[in-house]
C-alpha cells in the first residue's frame, strides 16, 4: 500500500473524505451487491431485528432453505444455529445502583462524553448521592430490560482523527470515533463487556483464537503466538502455509442486524440487543 502523506496544502482531500464520512455517519458501509443486504435478505430479514417469534425462527433454522437468500446469506444462517448458547437471564442484565455507582467513582474525569452537554464531572457528582443514583440506575435499568432507547442515546457527535501516528498524517489512516452519552457507554461496558463475556466465558463459547476483550488474555499474544509459531516452522523446516483472517478496518462494514443475530446466538437477551441495534439506527450525528 502506498503511504499517502497528507501535505498542508492539500486539504481539499481532507474536505472530501470529511464530506463523506458526514454523508455515512453511522450508517452501514456496505457495496449493495453484498449477501446480507440484498433484496432477498432485506425482503425477509430486514434491515432491523424481527419480532421475538420470528428471531427464533432464524436460531432453530426454519428459514435457512429460502429460495430467494443467496448462497452466502444461507451459509452464514447455517452457522449462526450450530452453536446456540443457553440464553443469559433477564436478571443477569439488571443495572444495580452499587454498579453504576462504582463505574463513575472509577471514571477520570477528563474522559470526553456527552452530546447533551452532561460531562462527566456531573455523572460523578450524582452518584455521590445514593437516592439520585438509585433513581438514575433505575431508568437505564428499564431502558435495557423493556427495549427503550432514551433520546439522549440517539445523538452522537463524530471526531475526525487524521494523526493516528503522532506527527504523521497518512490519509489512509484517516479514522472516525463517535461520542457517545455517557450513560450509554456505561450499558455497553457492562451488559456487553462484563456479563455478556462473563457468561460466555463459563460455557466456553469463545474459540481459543479469541484474544481480544477477555479476561486474563492479551491481545499481544496473538502476534506472540504467530512469531512462536513461525520460528517453530523454520527451525524445523516444516512445510506450512498461514492463513490470516483478520477482518482489518471492519467496523464500518459491520451490519448491525448481523451483529445482532451473532450476539443472540451467544446467548445476549434479545431486548438488550434491540436496544442497541435501535441505538444503530435512529442515531443523529451532530456536527
Amino acid at each position: 500500500m502506498y503511504q499517502i502523506h497528507l501535505q498542508n496544502h492539500h486539504m481539499l482531500t481532507l474536505l472530501i473524505l470529511s464530506r463523506l464520512k458526514k454523508v455515512a455517519g453511522m450508517a452501514v458501509l456496505q457495496a449493495k451487491e453484498t449477501p446480507l443486504v440484498s433484496e432477498g435478505w432485506n425482503d425477509r430479514l430486514g434491515p432491523n431485528l424481527l419480532s421475538d417469534s420470528e428471531m427464533d425462527e432464524v436460531m432453530q433454522g426454519e428459514i435457512v432453505q429460502e429460495s430467494n437468500f443467496p448462497m452466502e446469506s444461507k451459509s452464514f444462517l447455517a452457522t449462526m444455529i450450530s452453536n446456540v448458547q443457553p440464553e443469559m437471564s433477564s436478571d443477569d442484565v439488571h443495572i444495580k445502583p452499587t454498579i453504576f455507582s462504582s463505574f463513575y467513582k472509577g471514571a477520570r474525569e477528563s474522559t470526553s462524553s456527552s452530546p447533551s452537554g452532561l460531562h462527566l464531572r456531573h455523572w460523578k457528582a450524582c452518584v455521590n448521592n445514593p437516592d439520585i443514583s438509585m433513581i438514575l440506575a433505575a431508568i437505564i435499568d428499564l431502558a435495557v430490560t423493556n427495549l427503550h432507547t432514551l433520546l439522549r442515546w440517539r445523538k452522537v457527535v463524530p471526531i475526525r482523527l487524521m494523526e493516528k501516528i503522532h506527527g504523521r498524517a497518512y490519509i489512509h489512516k484517516f479514522r472516525t470515533i463517535h461520542f457517545l452519552e455517557s450513560d450509554l457507554n456505561f450499558v455497553l461496558w457492562y451488559v456487553w463487556g462484563k456479563v455478556f463475556m462473563k457468561h460466555n466465558e463459563k460455557h466456553e463459547a469463545f474459540t481459543d483464537n479469541q484474544y481480544g476483550s477477555r479476561k486474563g488474555i492479551q491481545g499481544q499474544s496473538a502476534a506472540l503466538n504467530k512469531v512462536l509459531t513461525l520460528d517453530t516452522i523454520r527451525f524445523y523446516a516444516i512445510p506450512a502455509a498461514i492463513f490470516d483472517k483478520d477482518a482489518k478496518a471492519c467496523y464500518d462494514r459491520i451490519i448491525p442486524v448481523v451483529l445482532a443475530y451473532a450476539l443472540i446466538r451467544l446467548a445476549l437477551p434479545k431486548k438488550s440487543d434491540q436496544v442497541h441495534v435501535q441505538v444503530v439506527r435512529t442515531s443523529q450525528i451532530l456536527y
